[in-house]
């Protein structure tokens, strides 16, 4: 830890080569910017992107209280709609309609549940033919990957988290990534300081009134000088699950080359595990589902009729793994 403080100090430009490590980790897809949390980091995309009171946005009915946080602050009217049985994200499928059917729909927020990446590849075709953009909360996935490409490369703003449960000591942080240039730029005039404004637009304009929405040098500095063991860790930790073949959440298939979870909340003694010795499987929290909340009712929101059984149904089945895990 003394040596993280030290080397987080003494570099002054450990924001920006975090923030080059994510372009990276995108694969020059996307422009990256350091954040506070996660939780404002949703924030500054909707920020971003204009919205406002009373606009609509379809959320996922299943999610930290973080990733609907900023909607709900903005007054937004939320709309929930159905979760995959398998992935427990948003199913394309109710998306597609009610978008069909309104017009008004501002944008999609998406959250990848326990380090399961979402569908997001399904909404491909929703972003070009009606040009609702996609937000994916992936503060839970940071080493997943999908169809060859780490989580958040095809959403249009991936929001990512550094806490403690991925790193010890840092305290908060967070990563967005966005992919159209010109919502980077709206996103970096209005929520970051005009420093870090200057390192992408030296001669342009900067926004006196911005939200400071700053990631701290110690924080970028820490993740930095980690994330390469994280990822192995991740990585370890995929083949452990893969080669022990316990029942994990809602599914119970192996990782596969095109889908790859990171398990983030998976806690297992793998050396115990290769010695044939009894194991710790630490199963993943079970999440209470917003349209279960009441105050939220009042702030406007919506869900669709099958949103209630669907995805109780879920919760249900995810307790009884839980349960057949823990007699194991």
């Amino acid at each position: 830890m003394k040596k993280i403080i030290e080397k987080s100090i003494s570099e002054p430009r450990s924001v920006e080569k975090l923030e080059i490590r994510f372009n990276d980790l995108m694969e020059g897809n996307m422009h990256s910017v350091g954040v506070p949390n996660a939780a404002l980091g949703i924030l500054a995309c909707l920020i971003a992107l204009g919205i406002k009171a009373q606009d609509k946005i379809i959320i996922t009915p299943y999610s930290p209280g973080s990733t609907i946080a900023g909607a709900k602050l903005l007054g937004c009217e939320l709309i929930f709609t159905d979760i995959n049985p398998l992935f427990l994200s948003l199913e394309p499928h109710p998306v597609w309609n009610i978008i069909e059917k309104q017009n008004d729909i501002k944008c999609i927020i998406d959250c990848d549940i326990y380090g399961y990446p979402a569908l997001s590849n399904c909404f491909e075709e929703v972003k070009e033919k009606y040009g609702v953009p996609y937000i994916l909360d992936c503060s839970m996935s940071l080493g997943a990957n999908l169809d060859f490409h780490h989580t958040g490369f095809m959403a249009d703003f991936a929001v990512f988290s550094f806490n403690e449960t991925n790193f010890k000591g840092t305290g908060q942080g967070g990563m967005v990534c966005v992919k159209d240039w010109r919502r980077y730029e709206k996103l970096l005039q209005l929520t970051q300081d005009p420093e870090r404004t200057r390192r992408d637009y030296p001669t342009g304009l900067t926004n006196p009134y911005f939200y400071d929405f700053r990631l701290n040098a110690f924080t970028a500095g820490s993740v930095l000088s980690r994330l390469d063991g994280f990822l192995k860790k991740v990585e370890a930790k995929r083949k452990w699950v893969s080669e022990s073949r316990i029942p994990v959440l809602a599914s119970n298939f192996a990782p596969c080359n095109s889908y790859q979870p990171s398990y983030s909340t998976l806690v297992a003694n793998i050396h115990k595990v290769k010695n044939r010795q009894p194991y710790e499987f630490d199963p993943p929290p079970i999440l209470k589902l917003h349209i279960e909340d009441p105050n939220l009712y009042r702030s406007g929101c919506k869900m669709t009729d099958t949103t209630t059984h669907y995805s109780k149904s879920i919760i249900e089945k995810i307790k009884l793994l839980t349960l057949k895990t823990k007699n194991q």
